[in-house]
């Protein structure tokens, strides 16, 4: 488990340094608003915001979420990751929303005070260092993530964050060049129009990270592609294994429950066989080692057993006994 808790560690570093991070950068946004009273500084601080609480909650949800099974929660806790998804989500739609509001408001009465004016040029500024600091951010989140997936582990959290800090470093860029058409062309409806895109890209964000949490609420069924490398690693482990059927996968947060039949050898014994499944399950957690594997073994009766494809299509190729001697 050492390697799990260094990942651990790993990733609540990258949350904190996101969470103070952001929320110095949401300070000097509302700065920005503050002198301009600008929708675009405005949608940047908003943008901002829900990135500071997200990693705030992220932070805080990650190792709960890691925790191992426990008589109350015999399935683990990896729903904490999910909840927390799933208000991040909520919150970046509702403040997208907010800013709908304010924009069209804007953009139906255009005002622009000369103090306003005159101080659009340095809130412009302060997007552009705001956007840099943003692209740090989602370097330590990126470099984080690769990390953990050397060691084949999977964070909802981080995958949202970076996606939060990618879209904060758009938003930043975008508001300051509105604010400079705004500065040179002396129009506030430019202020209005440019917050209606920025108010439409808040909620855009949002569905990507609230339609994930939904499946994994719903028990939606694993990717594609990562059934397939559980059927290949399965087939990888002993020539007596003649297939797979019945598999079943999903996720929750961190977690990947599965099960299925494995088909084995008719002539072997209980005991063959149990040892058998034990080193299937060994096999896929090298690979998914937050994997939460149930094996039920059967027989192998008919020919038939030899390929798995009873919904997915996906290909079983039984190896040789020299291929599985290799292995």
């Amino acid at each position: 488990m050492n390697g799990l808790e260094d990942s651990q560690d790993d990733s609540l570093k990258a949350l904190k340094v996101a969470a103070i991070g952001s929320a110095f950068l949401t300070i000097i946004k509302f700065a920005a608003f503050w002198m301009t009273g600008s929708v675009l500084a405005l949608s940047a601080m908003y943008d901002s915001l829900a990135d500071t609480f997200s990693s705030a909650v992220n932070h805080i949800v990650y190792r709960k979420s890691r925790e191992e099974a426990d008589t109350e929660h015999p399935f683990g806790h990896g729903g904490y990751e999910v909840v927390a998804t799933l208000i991040q989500g909520t919150l970046i739609f509702v403040l997208g929303l907010s800013l709908l509001r304010e924009a069209i408001e804007r953009f139906q009465n255009p005002t622009l005070q000369a103090d306003e004016y005159h101080a659009l040029p340095l809130a412009a500024a302060i997007l552009i260092f705001s956007a840099i600091g943003g692209l740090l951010i989602q370097f330590v989140l990126l470099h984080t993530i690769r990390k953990l997936e050397e060691k084949k582990e999977r964070s909802l959290t981080l995958h949202a964050d970076l996606a939060h800090y990618a879209g904060d470093v758009a938003v930043n860029l975008f508001s300051a060049v509105g604010l400079c058409v705004v500065y040179w062309s002396k129009e506030a409806t430019w202020d209005g129009l440019f917050g209606l895109l920025g108010a439409g890209f808040l909620v855009y964000t949002s569905v990507p990270i609230l339609h994930k949490a939904f499946r994994d609420i719903m028990h939606a069924e694993a990717p594609a592609e990562l059934q397939q490398t559980i059927v290949d690693l399965v087939m990888k482990v002993d020539n007596r294994v003649y297939g797979i059927h019945e598999l079943r996968s999903r996720e929750l947060g961190p977690i990947l429950f599965v099960d299925f039949h494995l088909s084995v050898e008719s002539s072997i014994s209980l005991l063959e066989a149990h040892h058998i499944a034990e080193q299937v399950q060994a096999k896929i957690m090298s690979e998914l080692p937050r994997a939460n594997i149930l094996i039920h073994i059967d027989p192998h009766l008919h020919p038939e057993e030899n390929s798995w494809e009873p919904r997915y299509s996906l290909p079983v190729q039984h190896l040789s006994q020299e291929d599985s001697n290799m292995e």
